[in-house]
């Protein structure tokens, strides 16, 4: 005998909706739930109906605590099983009754319920039209997103039934991103706080720390829709600044880094500003230090690669402040990431000897790699590169080495010095005497703390060898600090007005 569909779902139904509340889903009605779902996708069996009335009495009059929490659960996700095929028209010929069925599971703060329901909220928001004013013909309609409006801002100014509200927040955000706005301020604060509690927890290592999925509901929110409110936008990159610096929480560094990629790459609008993308980025540095995930670090340092790389963001103020984070891809372990930045660095630079020399020794901060001998990043031109013949033979190979051994060199930071010594012996050969004391004067303007030469000498050098332009800032640069000392220590031509004089 042939069962009918009708007659087979409306047993299955029967069968969950009549199993005790304190079974816990056991295995049989798992699997009954999980054959209703199979059945359900084959063809004709969608268009099987389940009146929704069978599920007021559970999801709209029972309340929820501990003893009922299994039954809910089962009722939602059967709910969410009869609904998943539906087509648009369904859900808008249904949209007062499901809205009352998802009430009171979508404001409370039970991720169970949440699981089953949020498909259902989020189809339903997108197939209604939006809301119009003064339109009687859309009752439901208004009433469904008054509904959504009201729990939205209930939850978030008395911080209740969060998991819920920042869930039916997220799906209306993604519908309509305008409407972010009335709701940013509470949500910052919220999220502020949410960043302190998860901090406080992983500091006095408190077990069953709540926040990580609170968290992720704000980040998901701020991944649709960044708030256009200053205000709203610090406190938003405050908090994110503090998770990248102290949470432990992988998943979570790894979703804020995936929101920063995209905040650089898909966002055109300006949201969130150049500066405050640069801020969050330069913190993420905190990640190589960061145990149990090289893989995190070196997806940042990949990100870092293609922000370089990317046509549109070459001489952007986005570009100049990371360099600290472009600067740490030249000294990662990892030898091809290394080499990727190595390559790139190379590339960027000037092809002349002096123009390099000049770089290397006056314009380039070092600071970031104090802890290195950096000398085995200093660019390695080729023979055709130079304006002064330096007699290299086999220039092919020489140049065809000069990676190689620089990568050798990082290996072995004692061999760096030496070598410097001897391929600054053959630059310093090349250059002329104007070139030689350019060089110089610049590596003492780059000098941190500063490098005190008699000012005379500097005005000697700067006039002699056309330097005058380095010279003159040296100069600039040693008036402060000669205020106060006194009279007997100043040598000749050091007070700068004499010497501005005497240089004419």
């Amino acid at each position: 005998m042939q069962i009918s569909p009708v007659a087979r779902d409306g047993y299955l139904v029967r069968f969950v909706v009549m199993t005790p509340s304190d079974s816990n889903k056991p295995p049989v009605v798992a699997r009954a739930l999980e054959i209703l779902k199979s059945l359900f996708k084959l063809p004709g069996w969608s268009e099987v109906a389940i009146k929704l009335a069978l599920f007021t009495r559970t999801l709209i009059q029972t309340e929820i605590s501990e003893q009922t929490l299994p039954t809910l659960a089962n009722f939602a996700e059967l709910l969410f099983i009869v609904a998943a095929d539906k087509h648009d028209a369904w859900y808008i010929t249904n949209a007062g009754q499901l809205q009352k069925l998802l009430e009171k599971g979508m404001s409370g703060n039970e991720p169970v319920l949440h699981e089953s329901l949020q498909p259902i909220f989020d189809r339903l928001l997108a197939a209604l039209p939006q809301p119009v004013e003064d339109e009687e013909a859309q009752g439901d309609v208004h009433a469904f997103y008054t509904f959504v409006e009201t729990t939205i801002t209930e939850g978030l100014r008395g911080a209740t039934g969060l998991h819920g509200t920042l869930s039916m927040l997220r799906a209306y955000v993604k519908v309509r991103p305008q409407m972010l706005e009335p709701f940013a301020e509470n949500l910052m604060k919220i999220f502020s706080k949410l960043c302190k509690d998860h901090i406080l927890a992983i500091t006095s290592k408190a077990p069953g720390d709540g926040t990580s999925r609170l968290i992720k509901l704000v980040l998901a929110i701020s991944q649709a829709q960044v708030p256009s409110s200053q205000e709203a936008r610090r406190w938003l990159i405050t908090g994110l600044l503090q998770l990248v610096h102290k949470s432990t929480n992988t998943s979570l560094c790894r979703l804020i880094l995936d929101m920063s990629r995209e905040w650089v790459f898909q966002r055109k609008d300006g949201v969130p500003a150049m500066k405050e993308k640069a801020s969050l980025l330069l913190k993420m540095t905190s990640f190589e230090f960061k145990r149990g995930d090289d893989a995190l670090f070196a997806d940042y340092l990949q990100l870092i690669f293609d922000i370089y790389t990317e046509p549109s963001l070459r001489r952007t103020d986005l570009t100049t402040r990371l360099e600290l984070a472009f600067l740490l891809g030249c000294r990662i372990k990892d030898p091809k990431i290394r080499a990727r930045f190595t390559d790139l660095f190379e590339e960027s630079l000037p092809r002349s000897l002096m123009s390099r020399l000049q770089y290397a020794l006056g314009s380039q901060s070092w600071e970031y790699l104090a802890d290195l001998n950096w000398g085995w990043k200093q660019p390695s031109p080729s023979e055709r590169e130079y304006t002064h013949p330096i007699r290299i033979p086999q220039s092919h190979f020489a140049e065809q080495s000069a990676r190689p051994i620089r990568t050798l060199l990082h290996l072995d930071s004692n061999a760096t010095h030496p070598t410097w010594v001897s391929v600054f012996k053959a630059i310093w050969s090349g250059l002329s005497r104007k070139e030689q004391t350019e060089s110089l004067l610049a590596g003492v303007l780059a000098c941190s703390p500063p490098m005190t030469l008699p000012t005379y000498v500097v005005k000697y050098l700067g006039k002699m060898y056309n330097a005058w332009h380095i010279a003159l800032e040296i100069l600039q640069g040693s008036v402060d600090r000669i205020k106060g000392v006194p009279t007997s220590w100043i040598t000749p031509g050091m007070h700068s007005q004499s010497f501005m004089l005497s240089w004419r």
